[in-house]
C-alpha cells in the first residue's frame, strides 16, 4: 500500500506540472461510468457484525465488496479457517485475495484454501486465483541488484572500473545465442569482483555456460569474476529473429507515398 500511495502523488504531480487531469494522461476516458465496490476497511471482522455489514452493504446496491482479512500464513491452518468463516455471508461468496510478498504461495497452499472455501461455501466451482505483487527496485543505472553498485561512495577510478566490468561480463553473456541482459551489477571483492545480471533467453545459461563467462571475462578486465545469472525466458519470437521484450517498441506506421509530380 506504501508504493500505492508514492504511484497516486506522482501522479498527482505529473497533473500539476501539465494542468491536465490525470485520467487524460493515462490516455482518457474509455466508459461513461464505473461501479465501485464497498470497501470494508476499519470494519469489525467479528463475524456476526462483518455478516450485517455485508448483507447492508447488498441492500445498498454494491454487487462487489472487499474485506481485509486479518489471518496471514504465519497464523497457520487455524487462521486459515477463521478465513474461511469470514467468507460464508448470507449474501453469497466474497473472495478477496491480495498478496504482497517475496515469496509466492505454493499451489499446494492454494489448493487447501480452495477446497475449504468450496466446502464452506458450497459451491462446488469456487476458483481461487492469487495475484502476487513483486516489488522492483530500479535508478537510472537500471534494476538494483547489489545496493552498493548503485548507492556506494566510488571514486570516479572505481566507478570506471566497475562500468568495465559490468561490460565486459554483459558482452560476453549476449555473446551467447539470443541472449540479452536486462540488468548488470558488480561490486568489489577483496580480490576480484562478485557480478549479478538478470538476463532474458530462449533457454537458461547452463553452469558451464556462466563459468566460461567467468572466465573471458576475467582474463579481460585482468581480475576474478564471481558471476550469478537470474536467467528468463520471456523473449518475443518473430518469423526472423529473437528479442528482449522489453526492446521491441510498437511497429512504425509506413509513412504515405508522396504525391507523384503531373
Amino acid at each position: 500500500m506504501a508504493i500505492s500511495a508514492v504511484d497516486n502523488t506522482l501522479w498527482d504531480l505529473r497533473g500539476r506540472y501539465f494542468k491536465t487531469p490525470v485520467y487524460r494522461l493515462l490516455g482518457g476516458p474509455t466508459r461513461a461510468t464505473v461501479e465501485a465496490y464497498g470497501s470494508c476497511l476499519g470494519y469489525s471482522l467479528e463475524p456476526e457484525k462483518a455478516r450485517a455489514r455485508a448483507a447492508q452493504l447488498k441492500a445498498e446496491g454494491f454487487r462487489h465488496q472487499k474485506w481485509f482479512l486479518p489471518y496471514g500464513p504465519g497464523d497457520g491452518y487455524e487462521g486459515l479457517k477463521k478465513n474461511v468463516e469470514l467468507v460464508h455471508f448470507p449474501t453469497g461468496p466474497v473472495l478477496v485475495v491480495s498478496i504482497e510478498s517475496a515469496r509466492a504461495p505454493g499451489p499446494g497452499r492454494i489448493a487447501r484454501f480452495e477446497a475449504l472455501l468450496r466446502e464452506r461455501l458450497a459451491e462446488p466451482n469456487v476458483r481461487v486465483v492469487v495475484r502476487v505483487a513483486e516489488s522492483v527496485d530500479i535508478t537510472s543505472k537500471g534494476r538494483v541488484l547489489f545496493g552498493e553498485a548503485h548507492f556506494g561512495a566510488a571514486s570516479g577510478d572505481e566507478a570506471q572500473r566497475q562500468r568495465a566490468v559490468e561490460e565486459a561480463v554483459r558482452a560476453n553473456l549476449q555473446n551467447l545465442p539470443n541472449t540479452f541482459v536486462t540488468a548488470i551489477d558488480a561490486v568489489p571483492l577483496e580480490s576480484g569482483w562478485a557480478v549479478r545480471a538478470d538476463v532474458v533467453a530462449p533457454r537458461v545459461p547452463a553452469p558451464s555456460d556462466v563459468h566460461n563467462v567467468e572466465a573471458r571475462a576475467g582474463s579481460a578486465i585482468k581480475e576474478p569474476v564471481e558471476l550469478t545469472v537470474r536467467a528468463r525466458t520471456d523473449v518475443l519470437v518473430t518469423g526472423t529473429q529473437y528479442k528482449a521484450a522489453g526492446d521491441v517498441l510498437p511497429a512504425e506506421q509506413p509513412s504515405a507515398p508522396e504525391p507523384q509530380s503531373p
